[in-house]
């Protein structure tokens, strides 16, 4: 099952996506706006640290 990253306070997907079993992390960056990744460092590592983790959790580790 592949995790689902979102970076916006969409509480109704998160619900959306546990109620059809897949994995949903709903993440707040208290003090950014709406383009998270044009924000100032202060708020673009936390999205860019938990966009690297959601992916890591995705990887299909070879057999």
């Amino acid at each position: 099952m592949t995790p689902s990253l979102i970076t916006v306070p969409t509480a109704a997907f998160c619900e959306a996506m546990h109620r059809a079993s897949r994995d949903c992390e709903l993440k707040v960056i208290h003090g950014a706006r709406h383009e998270l990744l044009f924000e100032s460092d202060k708020y673009r590592q936390p999205v860019l640290a938990a966009a690297i983790s959601h992916f890591r959790k995705a990887e299909i580790s070879p057999a």
